[in-house]
């Protein structure tokens, strides 16, 4: 496995939990109907869909980009590594890089 490969495996988890996300969102959306949120329930499902929109436009595209910004994380391929010779510095790279993604 390659730096590039866990790279990859963890942009398509980042998009994953993205739509995981959404998905919860989505299926908070049915407790507005209820009698005791007549009068702002209209603003109340808005601010609710909204972030869900958000997160699952970024989180598809990350899915599905997610060789492309393996590339750009680790340029050149490498040698394949086994797990007990993964460095810390590859991970702190592909950590770093998740962690800007999420503050899009």
């Amino acid at each position: 496995m390659t730096n590039r490969d866990v790279a990859h495996l963890a942009f398509k988890l980042l998009g994953l939990w993205l739509i995981a996300n959404a998905a919860i969102g989505i299926a908070g959306i049915p407790y507005y109907w209820e009698p005791q949120f007549d009068g702002v329930r209209r603003l109340t499902v808005f601010f609710t869909v909204l972030p869900v929109l958000v997160a699952v436009g970024i989180g598809v595209p990350v899915w599905f980009s997610a060789d492309w910004f393996a590339s750009r994380v680790f340029p050149a391929e490498s040698e394949p590594t086994s797990l007990e010779r993964l460095r810390g510095q590859s991970l702190v790279a592909v950590a770093s890089c998740i962690r800007v993604g999420i503050r899009w």
